[in-house]
């Protein structure tokens, strides 16, 4: 039996890495089909088949990734060829995808955390005085601070309001947790942001308060 992988019929979804503390996070979800031709030795007829991978995502690994194979093409060794789709070629796709999965974590991510010795300070010297640069900065920066005037404020603060619509490429379930899930939030923030999210829960982006949640209205 031959079976050539011939090309992309679909291919959607996105891969990111995000660094928090020296920490990489990655978030990535594909979603694809691949055209296939296949046939038998002593056979002329060829079938042509998609296999469809619909769960590649940092939710899952290597191993759990589903493989749909459908056949277009009617003969005598079907059952034969999709026997060999649903196991040994569902299994070279969960390798290919493990590869792509290290080389994301391992190659693509280099130069993304970087050392972080400690810096030396840098020092002047002149004559017989030796300045601390450093020092000598952080001494001018608190001086100025001193300085300043306080600002006068009547309490009242113009605001302005604007309205802003986006479109997210990910089903409405997974847009949610990425914005609900306090480790994803952290993660598209940068940030060190807390997430609570149910009824009067707070969220620290805003220093606000969840009013009401409704998950199924996504």
């Amino acid at each position: 039996m031959k079976i050539e992988l011939m090309e992309f019929k679909k291919l959607e979804g996105e891969a990111t890495a995000n660094k928090r503390k020296a920490k990489l996070i990655f978030v990535y979800e594909w979603e694809f089909e691949l055209k296939l031709k296949a046939n038998i030795a002593g056979s002329d007829t060829v079938y042509d088949g998609v296999i469809e991978i619909p769960n590649l995502s940092d939710e899952n690994d290597a191993s759990e990734i589903d493989g749909n194979f459908t056949l277009t093409t009617k003969g005598p060794h079907e059952n034969e060829i999709r026997h060999f789709g649903n196991h040994e070629l569902r299994d070279f796709i969960r390798k290919q995808v493990g590869l792509y999965i290290r080389d994301l974590k391992e190659e693509f991510s280099k130069g993304l955390v970087l050392p972080t010795d400690k810096v030396k300070p840098q020092v002047v010297s002149s004559g017989k005085t030796v300045i601390d640069k450093k020092a000598f900065q952080n001494e001018v920066v608190q001086k100025t601070q001193k300085d300043k005037a306080p600002v006068a404020s009547n309490g009242i603060i113009e605001c302005k309001s604007f309205d802003a619509v986006e479109t997210f490429k990910v089903p409405p379930e997974r847009l949610y947790e990425i914005l609900t899930d306090e480790q994803l939030v952290r993660a598209w923030t940068n940030g060190s942001g807390k997430v609570d999210v149910r009824p009067g829960g707070s969220f620290s982006l805003l220093g606000r308060h969840f009013v009401t949640v409704l998950p199924s209205q996504f």
